[in-house]
């Protein structure tokens, strides 16, 4: 067997930001991330909540005026994450985040998924990986398996792996 063959996807759950990018700008590294999805390097875990919440922030004016959105490319793109990502629902509450509520169901997701990684570009998010916090002690301390990365980050990882 190849050493590509032999290679694990990673198991992921991206953050609405970073689906929100991918839409909009698929050539750039959010977008790179889901072609990591397509070609079998990443296993991405959607819920029924997180495709809801790209859905609304999508379908908000002032994002698809910003992001040139159309109702083409919003419904090619949602069908699509719904084909490619598999859905866990329901996705049990096991932590709250303190600084931001709403990121909560993200990494009960990663919980659920048994992910490695969360990508966003969130600050909330990504102040998970800060032991000095409040939340991000917690959420070292009992999710120690779960990495959460920038876009960027996730791909050098693809690439390493």
């Amino acid at each position: 067997m190849t050493p590509s063959a032999q290679r694990q996807a990673l198991r992921a759950v991206f953050d609405t930001n970073v689906l929100l990018q991918a839409m909009a700008r698929p050539a750039g590294p959010a977008g790179a991330c889901v072609d990591a999805v397509r070609a079998g390097h990443v296993t991405l875990f959607i819920s029924v909540a997180l495709i809801a919440e790209l859905a609304d922030v999508a379908s908000r004016p002032s994002i698809r005026a910003t992001l040139h959105l159309t109702d083409g490319v919003t419904s090619r793109f949602l069908e699509e994450i719904q084909l490619l990502g598999s859905l866990i629902d329901p996705v049990p509450a096991v932590f709250d985040h303190v600084a931001d509520p709403k990121d909560s169901m993200v990494v009960n997701l990663a919980v659920a998924a048994t992910a490695h990684v969360i990508t966003s570009r969130d600050r909330h998010l990504l102040s998970l990986r800060d032991a000095t916090t409040k939340a991000g002690a917690e959420f070292l301390s009992r999710f120690a398996s779960i990495d959460v990365l920038t876009p960027i980050q996730l791909l050098e990882r693809v690439r390493t792996v």
